[in-house]
């Protein structure tokens, strides 16, 4: 297929005239042929049913009124971007089989066989569609929303990350959830399910770059163009994390990470909390739902030491991904959801039938109340074990697990 879209292409009746005249332009132009006044001129007039040729329009048209300042945004641009949008959405697009024994040329039938290898200009992915309308709607009064939906949109078409090598064979994974207990601990407890939070939640600022690089202040460093930058921003709120510990070679259950006084100390009220063994299934840590533009993804945490400035461009890996060095001793391991419709500090997501807790583990701090409240609540799950953490006799600076 000569687009990567996960989906059966609708071939349509098209224009063969045109047709050749568009794929003739794009196999002459730049990669990036809309900053090209003659391209733009070979093309403005042509009707073709893709929505390349139509976005192509729309960045020609944008890319003049970044580079005069004077123009506005006006009704053809709009038009143009429209299209492209409903064209892409529709899943309709200019295919090889459509055209071929009406067109011999190899050189045409080539670049609309395979435009990411014999024509960059027709090699236009979903993602910058949904940009470039963002980017569009921004600088129109009154269509912030717009802008941040086509921001979101951009967005779940970016973030294609494969399931890490560790675990893309396995069914399940076995994550170590070290909390604090306090009410969302609780009801995520009692009602099956996981708390997410927004990267602004986390407790160190820098935990989570997208809460650097995507800033007002940092998009205004090294954004040329200013308009879209509240869009862009607002857009990432829809992003979520939950952070666990991990074996991060095996995934499998290693209580040798609870042993672990920092992550005690850090994240269970200073011993007085508890940690959660779950075992997550594959379908639950990997989702994609093309029909709502919803995602879930689990991935380990890459520790650097690599210098990041705040002039580099944001992407995914790098708002999500990424941490300092120093907090290497948390294996951590992230489960990220993006929910288009929520833009709340938290989102609770239900566990699917294949994921459960398997045990709770008491901090050495935890007070005999506080167990039995855990119990309670958990006390129509009879699967779940209690355990409890003690100070070693033999060695002071060592915690073992004991039942409870």
């Amino acid at each position: 297929m000569h687009i990567n879209f996960a989906y059966r292409l609708k071939i349509m009746a098209h224009n063969i005239v045109d047709i050749k005249i568009f794929i003739e332009a794009c196999l002459q132009a730049r990669e990036h042929a809309y900053s090209s006044c003659d391209f733009y001129q070979k093309i403005r007039n042509l009707q073709v049913d893709d929505y390349r040729l139509y976005f192509l329009k729309a960045a020609c048209e944008y890319h003049q009124f970044l580079v005069n300042g004077d123009r506005t945004i006006d009704d053809f641009i709009t038009a143009n971007i429209d299209n492209a949008v409903k064209l892409m959405e529709s899943k309709i697009i200019l295919s090889y089989d459509s055209v071929f024994g009406q067109l011999n040329d190899v050189r045409i039938l080539n670049a609309i066989l395979e435009p990411s290898v014999f024509c960059k200009a027709l090699n236009v992915p979903k993602q910058q569609v949904y940009q470039l309308a963002a980017e569009i709607y921004s600088i129109i009064e009154q269509s912030d929303n717009k802008a941040i939906e086509y921001y979101k949109k951009m967005l779940f078409e970016s973030f294609r990350i494969k399931p890490h090598k560790d675990i893309i064979n396995k069914d399940s994974v076995t994550l170590y959830s070290f909390r604090r207990i306090n009410e969302y601990t609780l009801n995520a407890l009692r009602n099956n399910e996981i708390t997410f939070s927004n990267a602004s939640c986390m407790n160190d600022p820098f935990d989570s770059l997208a809460n650097v690089l995507n800033t007002l202040y940092a998009l205004d460093q090294r954004c040329k163009h200013k308009k879209h930058i509240k869009s862009q921003n607002e857009a990432f709120k829809y992003f979520r994390i939950r952070s666990f510990s991990a074996n991060r070679i095996t995934y499998n259950e290693d209580d040798s990470l609870l042993s672990n006084m920092l992550m005690w100390s850090h994240y269970t009220d200073s011993h007085k909390g508890i940690c959660i063994k779950y075992v997550l299934s594959s379908n639950f840590c990997e989702l994609r739902n093309e029909e709502t533009g919803n995602f879930r993804h689990l991935f380990p945490v890459i520790y650097t030491e690599e210098p990041i400035t705040i002039y580099e461009p944001i992407t995914t890996k790098k708002a999500f991904a990424l941490k300092s060095k120093c907090w290497e001793y948390e294996n951590e391991v992230r489960l990220v959801s993006f929910n288009k419709d929520i833009n709340d500090a938290y989102s609770n997501e239900t566990l699917d039938n294949k994921s459960f807790i398997k045990e709770v583990i008491f901090g050495i701090r935890c007070t005999k109340e506080n167990r039995d409240l855990i119990k309670k609540v958990l006390s129509n799950n009879n699967n779940v074990c209690f355990s409890k953490m003690m100070m070693d006799n033999e060695d002071i600076y060592t915690l073992k697990k004991v039942s409870d």
